[in-house]
């Protein structure tokens, strides 16, 4: 029994010294995974989170050779959200000399935030501005 477990000793460092830790990219915005260069045992997620603040450490591998890896958050912060333009005005008339890109400066000269388009009612055309309250 002890050669049994000289052995397995063996081939799992052995396998510490021939994996890399290199990190794999699960998203590219969001978690990142690398393997923690230690057989797992129940500290795993303490040794995640003491080098990648925030991570989860799991086993991974085939039993009783399980190596930890740790899952943690990375890349890029999300972008900011837009603003939330939740109300409505009007920004005068659309024609042939203001559209769009005219009513759309219109609406941000005017209002916070604001955002506009030309909106055609029937005859005529009206620059719509959307913006914070």
């Amino acid at each position: 029994m002890a050669t049994l477990n000289t052995a397995v000793m063996a081939v799992a460092m052995i396998m510490i010294l021939l994996a890399p830790p290199d990190v794999k990219f699960i998203d590219a915005r969001k978690t990142c995974t690398v393997g923690m260069g230690a057989m797992c045992k129940s500290d795993c997620n303490d040794l995640c989170n003491q080098k990648h603040p925030g991570g989860t450490g799991y086993c991974d591998g085939i039993w009783p050779y399980e190596m930890c890896s740790c899952a943690y958050p990375c890349g890029p912060p999300d972008p900011p959200a837009p603003p939330e333009r939740n109300c409505r005005g009007g920004g005068g008339a659309c024609d042939h000399e203001c559209g769009d890109s005219c009513c759309n400066q219109r609406c941000a000269s005017q209002f916070r935030n604001g955002i506009g388009n030309c909106e055609f009612f029937a005859s005529s055309s009206l620059c719509t501005c959307w913006y914070t309250c």
